[in-house]
């Protein structure tokens, strides 16, 4: 832990940004329930990819989303000088 009272000016701090966020999608359960496996045919295949996508694939786009925006925010520098007087 840093001892403030030997903190200088030019001492370098890093602020940072954390998130952590609980999903809780209406169905998923169900969906993935009806998940028994991988799919043989192309039939099972449409299934399958359209269960990934009400589940896995909300998650994943919400994801997305906040990276973007994260990425867009951490390309903007502000101003973190800290003056003493």
């Amino acid at each position: 832990m840093k001892d403030w009272g030997t903190y200088r000016q030019d001492d370098k701090l890093l602020f940072q940004h954390y998130l952590l966020v609980f999903v809780d999608i209406l169905g998923q359960r169900r969906s993935l329930r009806e998940i028994k496996g991988l799919p043989n045919n192309d039939t099972e295949k449409e299934g399958f990819i359209k269960k990934l996508q009400e589940t896995i694939g909300k998650v994943d786009a919400l994801r997305g989303a906040f990276r973007e925006f994260f990425e867009t925010a951490e390309s903007h520098t502000p101003d973190t000088s800290i003056s003493f007087h």
